[in-house]
């Protein structure tokens, strides 16, 4: 099926809108440009055109957000592409869990695959607080998890006339939901 103007597609739970859309229904194959809103349960996707299986909801978003309400996690990108059902890629990324166009804080880079529940990893990644880029990382691997987690937390490094050479590698222990400890040895 070919349409144009305001063209809908849903099947149960995904609904799929756009300006144009090319769509077979034996493959449940997809193409659709213009306007392109991808809503699947309450995730939601938004971007200049796509290519989507309907069916196993894998396919590529050009110049896209996803935003995923169960993390409340937005990724931006050039191309995202969805690998699988919790499975993502993209290039020219940004990833971040405030709202509007503007985040307190973000991570750009220039490619991310990460998996839900699992972890994501960030090439040539950069840390922004508002419009100041404040750290680089040739890579960067965070945990995508919806609950907290007991772990470390990035250690601390340096040197002082203080405290001469110094070390600091916190610990981070999610004892239940109301009540959590950090721990952080120092060494001199």
């Amino acid at each position: 099926y070919v349409a144009e103007g305001r063209v809908r597609i849903s099947r149960g739970a995904v609904r799929l809108t756009a300006d144009q859309v090319r769509f077979d229904h034996r493959t449940m194959d997809a193409t659709a440009s213009g306007h392109v809103v991808l809503v699947s349960g309450k995730d939601v996707l938004i971007g200049d055109s796509i290519e989507i299986n309907l069916q196993d909801q894998v396919g590529t978003v050009i110049n896209g957000t996803i935003f995923l309400e169960e993390n409340h996690f937005y990724i931006r990108g050039a191309t995202i592409e969805k690998l699988g059902e919790n499975t993502y890629a993209a290039e020219q990324v940004s990833i971040s869990s405030c709202d509007g166009p503007a985040p307190a804080w973000k991570i750009t880079g220039r490619n991310l695959e990460v998996t839900l529940e699992g972890y994501g990893v960030v090439r040539h990644a950069a840390l922004w607080a508002r419009q100041v880029p404040v750290l680089y990382s040739p890579i960067f691997v965070f945990p995508a998890k919806r609950e907290r987690q007991t772990g470390l937390l990035p250690p601390e490094f340096g040197t002082s006339s203080r405290k001469g050479t110094f070390y600091v590698q916190p610990f981070f222990w999610a004892i239940n939901e109301q009540s959590d400890l950090t721990y952080a040895p120092h060494y001199l």
